[in-house]
């Protein structure tokens, strides 16, 4: 995480969490020494009850240019690498870890996940490493997101309903998890995805028949909630 405009990550989840009462613990960035010559730069580090998450933060500006989207994919391809390179280094020197850090050394599992501004590849993953948005992962310890609003006449709202990004106090150490593999907003998203199959015959500039696939967005939300035009 580079450059003092960046926001302080682990700031901004510290103050989530004490918000939704949260029974976390978090240590922002920073190296984290397994001996006096070993050590790995640490951005995010979430301790929620016997669970250890290791985030990686990369901030990275990009157009719409495909070699920018191309570079960006690379970057968060290797964020993931290195999300999982330091989970193993946390994993594997706990015990000292921990000592240091004051957390308790009784630790099941170390889960690695890559932290993003940007909503692309939110949700996706590399080799079995998440990709959350910053924006999705802030909102989950909001506890809950509205969904399917209708918007009227100056901008007024109605309809809709809320979502659980996790369930209780109590699962929400498992919960995070779940919704780091599958943010809230993705699988909504995902959900209004239709998939069409066209077949095409063959042109004088394609010679051969081919089939392609296009996708359209479903709206949620009946007609007869929506202003007419």
């Amino acid at each position: 995480m580079a450059g003092a405009s960046n926001p302080d990550v682990a700031d901004l989840t510290a103050r989530a969490i004490r918000r939704a009462s949260l029974p976390f613990s978090v240590h922002g960035r920073g190296k984290l020494w397994a001996n006096a010559t070993t050590f790995e730069e640490i951005d995010l580090l979430i301790l929620a009850d016997k669970a250890i998450y290791v985030g990686e933060v990369k901030y990275d500006a990009f157009s719409a240019e495909p070699l920018t989207i191309f570079q960006h994919v690379e970057k968060m391809a290797g964020a993931c690498r290195q999300a999982a390179k330091k989970a193993d280094f946390v994993k594997a020197n706990w015990s000292i870890l921990s000592s240091d850090l004051g957390w308790p050394a009784d630790v099941e599992r170390v889960i690695p996940f890559a932290l993003t501004e940007k909503t692309f590849l939110n949700g996706f993953s590399f080799r079995g490493i998440p990709i959350v948005a910053l924006r999705d992962f802030e909102d989950f310890f909001d506890g809950r997101i509205l969904f399917n609003v209708s918007l009227g006449k100056g901008g007024s709202m109605s309809g809709g309903a809320f979502q659980k990004t996790f369930q209780s106090r109590q699962s929400a150490a498992v919960d995070l998890e779940t919704y780091l593999n599958e943010p809230l907003r993705r699988r909504e998203f995902a959900k209004r995805l239709k998939i069409r199959a066209i077949d095409r015959r063959p042109t004088q500039e394609v010679r051969t028949s081919y089939r392609r696939y296009e996708f359209e967005v479903v709206n949620v939300v009946s007609s007869t909630d929506r202003d007419s035009p």
